[in-house]
């Protein structure tokens, strides 16, 4: 099984992050030879600039590309693939819910709840999303987002139950229709069109942010939203033994980690730094150059003195405890007497 306990990534979960490493770099060096733009972003982004490599517990690629790279991306690669692997889209896929893309892997298979289903590729995936320009009229920004969560209501036909009991009136009422429709609807390509255009908003003019919401989903847009500089010209990064592409702003990321927690209810988020390990790879000139880029995001953020000081506390913590380099640890108490580690970066 792929699993990350007491520090210890399992040896399948090793070898899954070695195999989506090398199809990533595949990726990004078919992109370049099609003068398009890949970036690692998310956690991938995170693992980059941290460790290198991936978060140790990661299982998963997430890549980020304009929305007219994107664009171009699902075009070429339909008719020119990169040998052994195939595209999964609502263009390739009739009942393909999601707006970003997969790329899988042939002649390998991953168990996905979400798919059970359905009849899809079931390979080892990486995620593809696109990051479209939010209007600068405020009713054009708010039908983009309201028609794009209503339209994913369409395609996606989601259970009526609320675990969580988060969804308001409005949104069980959607939900409940939905479902009461569904026996009649067009498949769900057909919404995922409409869905599309209300992503691209062509004509609008553009306010200078961009957004994902494909990824973080509709709700979210109020936290997720940047200046289009803070991911795009990327910068260069690693995986592992491979050159990519990462954003080019780490403090923005950080402030948006710290956010998203506050949107949860965890306001007492610790910022641990952690310096290289006493056993590491690679020379101390890169080494160097990691902690530096790192504390500097820090005092960016506003978190950079305790992020310092931390490093007194626990110096090489990280490899210490899980074999990867620098980096700082975000943690919210999960009882009165448990430092609960909720997340790197």
């Amino acid at each position: 099984m792929t699993t990350y306990i007491d520090g210890q990534a399992s040896e399948s979960l090793q070898r899954l992050q070695r195999v989506l490493a090398r199809v990533t770099a595949q990726l990004f060096d078919w992109c370049r030879d099609h003068d398009l733009t890949m970036v690692l972003v998310a956690g991938s982004a995170l693992g980059a600039e941290r460790h290198g490599d991936f978060v140790p517990w990661d299982d998963d690629i997430d890549i980020g590309m304009t929305r007219a790279d994107f664009d171009r991306f699902i075009d070429l690669f339909q008719t020119q693939p990169v040998p052994g692997m195939a595209l999964q889209s609502w263009q390739t896929e009739a009942e393909y819910p999601y707006s970003f893309a997969k790329v899988r892997l042939d002649g390998t298979r991953i168990s996905e709840t979400d798919f059970a289903d359905k009849d899809f590729h079931p390979g080892i995936f990486v995620d593809i999303f696109p990051f479209d320009d939010v209007p600068a009229n405020p009713v054009l920004e708010r039908l983009q987002r309201y028609g794009t969560g209503l339209l994913n209501l369409f395609i996606e036909r989601p259970e009526l139950d609320d675990p969580h009991g988060i969804f308001s009136p409005k949104r069980k009422a959607a939900r409940l229709l939905v479902r009461r429709l569904a026996p009649v609807l067009p498949p769900p390509r057909w919404f995922a069109r409409w869905r599309d255009s209300f992503l691209r908003m062509r004509g609008a003019d553009k306010s200078g942010l961009i957004d994902c919401l494909g990824m973080f989903g509709t709700n979210a847009s109020h936290r997720t939203r940047v200046p289009a500089s803070v991911i795009f010209p990327p910068v260069p990064g690693r995986l592992g033994p491979f050159e990519l592409l990462i954003p080019a702003e780490t403090d923005e990321v950080t402030r948006l980690i710290l956010d998203i927690y506050k949107d949860f209810g965890f306001e007492d988020v610790k910022i641990k730094f952690s310096d290289r390990p006493p056993k590491r790879v690679g020379d101390d000139a890169v080494w160097d150059k990691a902690e530096s880029a790192l504390k500097a995001a820090a005092t960016a953020a506003g978190i950079g003195q305790l992020a310092i000081d931390m490093a007194l506390i626990q110096p090489g913590h990280r490899a210490q405890a899980r074999g990867f380099g620098c980096g700082e640890d975000a943690s919210v108490p999960l009882s009165s007497r448990d430092d609960g580690l909720c997340a790197g970066c």
